[in-house]
Order: C-alpha cells, then sequence, then structure tokens
C-alpha cells in the first residue's frame, strides 16, 4: 500500500475542459490527475519524446491549446484547471 502524502490527500475539482479529458468532473487527487493524462496522451498517440502534441487531439487543444508543449509546461498549464476543494 502507498503512503498517503500531503499531495494524494488534496482533493481538486477539474474544470469542464479535464473532466472531459479525465471522463469524470469528481474531485481527483494531482497524483491521480497526471496518471490519467498521461494514460490519456499515450492512447491518443500525442506525445513525441518530451512534447505533448497538443494540436492532434480535440480535447488536449481545448485543455492545454493548440501548440506543442513540453511536458514540463504541461504542469504548469494544468494548474488552472484544478480548484483545490480541501
Amino acid at each position: 500500500m502507498a503512503k498517503s502524502t500531503g499531495l494524494t490527500k488534496i482533493k481538486y475539482e477539474p474544470s469542464p475542459e479535464l473532466a472531459d479529458v479525465l471522463g469524470s468532473g469528481r474531485p481527483v487527487t494531482r497524483p491521480d490527475v497526471m496518471k490519467k493524462i498521461w494514460v490519456y496522451i499515450k492512447r491518443k498517440d500525442c506525445q513525441d519524446g518530451r512534447d505533448i502534441l497538443c494540436g492532434e487531439d480535440e480535447l488536449l487543444t481545448a485543455l492545454l491549446g493548440p501548440h506543442t508543449i513540453t511536458m514540463f509546461e504541461m504542469n504548469k498549464k494544468l494548474s488552472k484547471h484544478l480548484k483545490r476543494i480541501n
């Protein structure tokens, strides 16, 4: 069983755009968001090395913009789509 840390205790409400990518608008932790985003990106084949090809997918374009971004930029952009609830 994974050790519970501060990051796994904090819940966020996803924006409608993020909820579309995650498949749910239920409260979620940041680590869960990252896991689900990467599953989505890989399933849709929207990754080229460290780059995320946002323009290749309609939902990613709505969430992150139409341009190619790095995986590090993605974290910053996702922060705008998470509202802390506890």
